[in-house]
């Protein structure tokens, strides 16, 4: 990389960083972040942190977040600036500036609801998005070894064996499927040289110990040996194989593909352009070429006249409508696989793709036998779908030349509609204590008081408390007595109305 190349490499990184410090500023504080701010989360901090789950260093960094406003708001950006950058390195991009605005605006457009458990709420952000730099940080230094056969710098190692362990103290799915994959990494490696890579074995060793630091928490006793805790548990009222069925025909369907819908046409899109340009296609007899462009189209077409039509997502209990969404999803990963080993020629990048559609895969498998599952679990998930988005447009700039000021002009317009409906929220929060304040000095003796709800709540994780203690903690944040009563009403309401 020149240096021209390292400045606008540099200039566009500090650009995304001062988004997200920004944005980081805007988000209010909400539901765990008041919880962990308020005496009781001092508490905890004192006397309870140890037993309360195996995700030490999650907890840790967002108690320091929520209590010190500077720090929340710059590891908010460095980490998400960290995770573009982890993204264009997995793909061996950096040279090329306009994946930097790509991978920057498929971030922006990802689900909402994956992005209010995450993005939209520190509590979210600090548990599930560092373990992701982790997990692909192992997978990046990994795909070097066993694909690109690459030497690894002492200080490289060090960084990967310290990632290894620490990178096992946030989430726990992330930490099976870390161990999973550095052990399965371990096996490729011994398979395909008949020798064992010393640096893989200490850092699947590294990973093993950290996994023993999490579940070693007496917290996982109560969920393996008594089923369940306050939050989490093993398997549900409806007994143990009858969780794993539901969670692999409609759980895991429903958010690895159907869920992630436009990621998913955008994928299916750039794979059919690529066909069309690939002379391997075109030699292909006709049925077989029908077949590969069927499979592509199945999903995306059961979407929109199926799936989204009869809102089989909240019909879980049909087995029936269940099986056969998990049979199109088969076929179209079917139809991937095959369309890859025509479109993609360089080998490597094609073992690259495949690992990563294979990661993608085996971390929402350790989410079978969990519960609770919400979206925020599969912000991995998106990001190992605009993974193989990217591998994919690397083939397509061989065929077209993207252009970068529009690129630049998409990326900022959505940049300013964030920080607008950001700065927006942050208003009416402000107005809305505000109003609770004076609404008090005025009838002190009233038993509820009124306010409104936050626009654009969905893009948050419960940013309006719903229950009595998260009202006492939004008190207790915004020094209002605990003892006050708050009705919630909708947005641009009347109270009067």
């Amino acid at each position: 990389m020149n240096i021209k190349q390292l400045e606008k490499t540099t200039i566009t990184l500090i650009a995304i960083l001062i988004f997200y410090i920004l944005l980081g500023f805007f988000l209010p504080l909400m539901h765990d972040d008041l919880l962990w701010y308020s005496d009781y989360g001092n508490s905890m901090l004192n006397s309870e942190t140890a037993t309360l789950n195996g995700r030490y260093l999650g907890n840790f960094f967002e108690m320091i977040a929520v209590k010190i406003s500077w720090i929340r708001w710059l590891t908010y950006g460095l980490t998400s600036v960290g995770l573009i950058w982890l993204i264009i390195k997995t793909i061996d991009a950096q040279k090329n500036i306009i994946f930097y605005f790509i991978t920057f605006i498929m971030m922006l457009i990802m689900p909402s609801q994956i992005f209010s458990q995450t993005f939209g709420w520190f509590a979210g952000f600090y548990n599930y998005v560092p373990p992701i730099l982790s997990t692909l940080f192992i997978i990046h230094t990994i795909l070097n070894i066993i694909v690109y056969n690459k030497k690894m710098s002492v200080h490289n190692l060090v960084i990967f064996y310290i990632v290894c362990l620490i990178g096992q103290l946030f989430i726990e799915n992330i930490t099976v499927f870390n161990c999973m994959f550095l052990f399965l990494s371990l096996i490729y490696y011994f398979v395909s040289y008949r020798m064992i890579n010393t640096k893989l074995l200490f850092g699947f060793l590294m990973s093993t110990i950290g996994t023993m630091l999490m579940f070693s928490n007496p917290n996982y006793h109560k969920i393996f040996f008594e089923g369940a805790t306050d939050y989490q548990q093993v398997s549900n009222d409806k007994g143990f194989f009858t969780k794993i069925f539901e969670t692999t025909t409609s759980v895991l369907p429903n958010w690895i593909y159907y869920n992630e819908i436009v990621i998913v046409i955008i994928t299916t899109l750039i794979l059919l352009f690529l066909l069309i340009k690939s002379k391997r296609f075109s030699q292909l007899d006709t049925l077989k070429r029908k077949s590969l462009i069927v499979g592509l189209l199945l999903l995306p077409t059961y979407y929109f006249i199926i799936y989204n039509q009869f809102e089989l997502a909240h019909e879980t209990h049909v087995s029936l409508f269940n099986i056969a969404s998990t049979l199109i999803c088969i076929i179209y990963i079917v139809a991937m696989i095959l369309t890859m080993s025509i479109v993609l020629i360089d080998r490597k990048e094609l073992i690259v793709t495949y690992i990563i559609m294979v990661s993608m895969h085996l971390i929402s498998i350790t989410l079978i036998i969990v519960s609770p599952i919400g979206p925020r679990n599969f912000l991995i998930v998106y990001v190992m779908h605009l993974i193989i988005v990217l591998m994919l447009l690397k083939r397509v700039c061989d065929y077209i030349t993207f252009n970068l000021k529009w690129t630049i002009s998409v990326a900022t317009v959505l940049a300013l509609v964030y920080l607008s409906t950001f700065s927006f929220i942050n208003h009416q929060n402000e107005l809305r204590v505000q109003n609770l304040k004076q609404q008090i000095k005025a009838y002190p003796k009233k038993k509820v008081y009124t306010l409104p709800l936050l626009p654009f709540e969905h893009y948050m994780q419960k940013v309006t408390p719903n229950e009595e203690k998260y009202q006492k903690f939004f008190n207790e944040y915004h020094g209002i007595p605990d003892d006050i009563k708050v009705k919630y009403i909708p947005f641009g309401t009347n109270k009067n109305d």
